[in-house]
């Protein structure tokens, strides 16, 4: 069963302003360029919107559909012993998502780089 929650979450407003200068924001601090050069240009709206637990949901996403996909990976390295240890996870477990991915999205997906990981 799929269950629902509702929230609010910031969306970027339309301005016409972003028609010829597209939305940004800098993420290093800019004081040095001088007062008239701007952290960011975005100004955000909060808007109601549905969340969706879709863990245990009955449809198939797909990446180039939903922008996200789920599934079934399991590890042939990983224990639940060995999720503890960060080291052996950057050093060997990241290593296998990267070939699953690669395997999964065939050899035109470049640059493959896992950025961090949460062990639960």
């Amino acid at each position: 069963m799929v269950s629902d929650i509702f929230s609010s979450l910031l969306y970027i407003r339309r301005l016409d302003e972003y028609k010829s200068v597209k939305p940004y924001m800098i993420t290093f601090d800019v004081a040095e360029f001088g007062q008239d050069v701007e952290q960011t240009n975005l100004q955000l709206e909060p808007r109601p919107t549905r969340l969706r637990d879709i863990k245990t949901s009955d449809q198939k996403f797909d990446i180039n559909v939903n922008g996200f996909e789920m599934g079934h990976f399991p590890s042939s390295i990983l224990s639940s012993q060995a999720c503890e240890d960060d080291s052996f996870v950057r050093d060997h477990y990241y290593q296998e998502v990267v070939r699953f991915l690669q395997t999964r999205f065939g050899p035109e997906l470049e640059g493959v780089h896992v950025m961090t990981h949460k062990a639960r």
